[in-house]
């Protein structure tokens, strides 16, 4: 299963015009890499992470997206979020292909430095991480 993390667009609390047009942009790239309709969409309950998961499973027909408290930054951790998932993977390895998380840039950047990535991620970048290889990279 492939495990995408996305960084909610720009916004002060709600998107701001551009940051619309950045999770827009994800949403093209997800599109462009064949990223299947079956993916299940979790993110945080935070205004702008919740307007930037809408934008995508609008634009790229995936069902309504999950929010957790675990993608809240101000909540959990790297570690913590990295287990939540590991154990939706085990549940939903059969069901679904894809697991998509849009989050804060603290999270998901401590998300993929546990992969050795120590990358910063922007408004609306989208990073792959594989579980199995134990490797992240950024997706264009």
């Amino acid at each position: 299963m492939k495990v995408l993390c996305i960084r909610h667009g720009e916004a002060c609390d709600s998107l701001s015009e551009k940051g619309k047009i950045q999770i827009k942009q994800a949403a093209d790239i997800l599109k462009k890499h064949n990223i299947a309709n079956n993916a299940m969409v979790f993110t945080s309950p935070l205004k702008r992470a919740v307007e930037s998961a809408k934008i995508i499973t609008d634009n790229c027909g995936f069902k309504k997206a999950e929010v957790v408290q675990w993608l809240n930054f101000e909540e959990s951790s790297p570690d913590y979020a990295l287990n939540q998932i590991k154990n939706l993977m085990r549940i939903h390895e059969k069901k679904f292909s894809t697991m998509i998380v849009i989050s804060h840039a603290p999270l998901l950047e401590g998300l993929i430095e546990i992969f050795g990535n120590r990358s910063r991620i922007g408004n609306g970048e989208i990073f792959e991480i594989d579980i199995k290889t134990r490797t992240c990279r950024r997706l264009v």
